[in-house]
């Protein structure tokens, strides 16, 4: 039944990745698990690497610990460097009660994003014009998405204040990925400050300093 509400909300409103979803094969090295929480509550784990995306005795609050670590000030843009379960996103949606803010998720690994679309509710997430998901792409591929992000709505008037949410289990198993992404997603932010007029270097100084945070992980 979730599977069904999910693929029928991506081939209404999201097709290119209806078809990604259809066309994903399920290997054996992500499985989605039940935790030790007394609600079964989902969980991932990456078997290549032995590793759980969430603390496997309660996803849910330790994925809001990962929000809540951040000391998020100025919610309105937020990007997600690995999907997980979309536990990173669901949270930071509650925690702020954001209302006119904007998400972008990029998930490197279709596979993942197949499964959660397969054991997870994301019905109103996928619905939801405000959400943008990138999964799948190269590093080539990205630079478009991101600029048309940056591009969208008032994204642009908080460069200063972007929050990167990072998966930690996505960054073990694919950080030069995810690094690489940030990098990317920095030069789409100065072309469109650039064309908007505004000063790229000025505005970029809290993403660079994001940016040094997040190589430390």
């Amino acid at each position: 039944m979730i599977r069904e509400k999910n693929l029928q909300a991506l081939k209404e409103c999201r097709p290119e990745l209806y078809n990604l979803v259809m066309n994903t094969k399920i290997s054996s090295r992500y499985k989605v698990v039940s935790s030790l929480h007394p609600t079964k509550y989902p969980n991932l784990v990456d078997t290549l690497i032995g590793k759980y995306y969430y603390d496997n005795s309660s996803p849910v609050e330790g994925s809001k610990k990962i929000i809540t670590d951040k000391k998020i000030n100025l919610c309105n843009v937020s990007i997600y460097l690995g999907m997980g379960l979309l536990y990173n996103l669901m949270n930071y949606i509650h925690i702020y009660g954001v209302s006119n803010s904007y998400f972008l998720v990029v998930e490197k690994e279709p596979e993942i994003f197949a499964l959660t679309v397969e054991h997870i509710d994301i019905e109103k997430y996928i619905r939801e014009g405000r959400i943008q998901f990138i999964v799948g792409k190269g590093l080539n591929e990205l630079y478009p998405y991101m600029n048309r992000f940056m591009s969208t709505s008032n994204n642009k008037f908080f460069a200063k204040s972007i929050n990167y949410i990072e998966e930690p289990a996505a960054f073990a198993a694919h950080k030069d990925y995810y690094l690489n992404s940030v990098r990317i997603f920095n030069d789409a932010i100065k072309e469109v400050l650039l064309f908007y007029g505004n000063d790229p270097l000025d505005s970029l100084i809290g993403i660079d300093h994001t940016f040094v945070n997040i190589k430390e992980i």
